[in-house]
């Protein structure tokens, strides 16, 4: 018998065959672990949600007779930090190993219930979210007032206010959009999540994953996406995105004229791109210049002084060099400021859990992609451009703080094996989604 089929494979292969009330529980499960992971309105309720997620979460172990024990014993080593964390700093530390024990457990029965259908499950749940964001802003960005009429329209509003270094921060939240702070004066798409950049990394994923499945850029599916994240006006989401798109293309197709007409494209447009568009040149520009500030006096809040102060923070002690700093702001954050919220998602997990974890962690989430490749019959080098570009997006948001992104920990115990490297050559026509 395939242990790992035994373990995580869903009882039909095929998502459609599913009963309609098994594939609503996977669609529902699939929901809430994105929530979680990414909007405001779940995100501010995180604690009860986690522990109603495992509660729910056992009806479909239950039903489906999970055998969750491989998954556990991967989070063997988490579960030492998070004790090697306890007895370190103290026992005020309890909460916030408990939080991260409920956030791994999100993760372990999002994979282990969905099973084989958790991409297909994933790329539904994102191509309703991406069709919803572009309905709503789209109409926005043409005509601005047009927010207006949408919040007074909705039956749904939430109204969030938080403040930051004594200036209030206020979002318009009616569920299926998030309009945050700054959406009046930079009108971007955040669809359902707390801002655009978190967005763009769950549509950057899935025309990752379109892109396997349909073997095209250009499916249905995989435009939808790509619209979706052109309206979120995010640097990094294009950057990841073109370099997606790019070595993709570069990687799949042999022939060297194709080859060379890409390469010498997508150099003269990133050379455009750059030069031209203020938020992506400019921005990438002052963030360089201003990384030292940025340290001293705002506490690492933009990507590369993130990444700058952790380093420099993570080396403070032994113990942090190889256990982390842990998740508590206490201790987290080395600077006086403990609100600040560093961005740079790479480096947050290293120093959070220490350069073994870190390592451990990150083989495992390149393991998924390469697994999730074969899957789809490609080589272990588009699993590697896929580990890449969820880097690049990790770069900009710390992704790895929700469940979410923790199933790329684990997915490879679903995918590994089911499938085989293929010589095929794709056509760059659009496939069906």
């Amino acid at each position: 018998m395939n242990t790992t089929s035994s373990i995580s494979a869903p009882l039909k292969s095929n998502f459609g065959d599913l009963r309609w009330w098994e594939k609503t529980y996977m669609v529902i499960l699939m929901i809430w672990t994105i929530g979680s992971s990414g909007s405001p309105v779940f995100i501010r309720s995180a604690d009860a949600l986690l522990v109603g997620f495992v509660f729910f979460s056992l009806l479909g172990i239950n039903y489906w007779r999970r055998n969750i024990h491989l998954y556990l014993r991967n989070a063997f080593f988490f579960g030492l930090i998070l004790l090697l964390h306890y007895l370190y700093f103290g026992s005020f530390y309890l909460n916030t190993a408990i939080l991260q024990i409920l956030v791994l457990l999100q993760a372990v029965f999002t994979v282990a219930i969905i099973g084989t259908h958790f991409i297909e499950v994933y790329l539904r749940v994102m191509f309703v979210i991406a069709i919803i964001s572009l309905v709503f802003f789209v109409p926005i960005l043409v005509y601005p007032p047009a927010l207006g009429i949408i919040l007074s329209a909705s039956p749904i509003k939430i109204t969030m206010a938080t403040e930051v270094y004594g200036w209030e921060q206020v979002s318009q939240n009616i569920l299926i959009m998030n309009f945050n702070s700054t959406f009046e004066g930079l009108r971007r798409n955040s669809g359902p999540f707390w801002e655009p950049a978190v967005y763009s990394s769950f549509l950057l994923i899935a025309l990752v994953l379109s892109t396997l499945q349909s073997r095209s850029v250009f499916s249905k599916r995989s435009i939808v996406f790509l619209l979706a994240t052109l309206s979120t006006f995010s640097t990094t989401a294009y950057l990841a995105t073109g370099f997606f798109v790019f070595l993709y293309y570069l990687l799949v197709y042999k022939d060297p004229v194709f080859r060379l007409i890409s390469l010498v494209s997508f150099f003269i447009i990133s050379i455009i791109i750059y030069f031209n568009v203020e938020f992506l040149g400019k921005k990438i520009e002052n963030e360089i210049k201003s990384v030292k500030f940025d340290a001293l006096y705002q506490g690492g809040n933009s990507r590369i002084s993130s990444a700058y102060l952790d380093f420099i923070e993570l080396g403070e002690r032994p113990f942090y060099v190889m256990f982390g700093r842990g998740a508590h702001p206490e201790y987290r954050y080395g600077t006086e400021d403990k609100q600040v919220l560093r961005i740079n998602g790479i480096t947050d997990q290293m120093s959070r859990w220490g350069v073994f974890f870190f390592l451990f962690f990150f083989y495992n989430v390149k393991r998924s992609t390469e697994a999730i490749a074969r899957y789809y019959g490609f080589k272990r080098t588009i699993g590697i451009l896929f580990f890449v570009t969820i880097l690049i997006s990790a770069f900009s948001e710390v992704l790895f703080q929700f469940g979410f992104f923790w199933t790329f920990f684990y997915l490879y115990v679903v995918y590994e094996g089911l499938g085989q490297e293929s010589p095929e050559q794709f056509s760059p026509i659009a496939q069906p989604a």
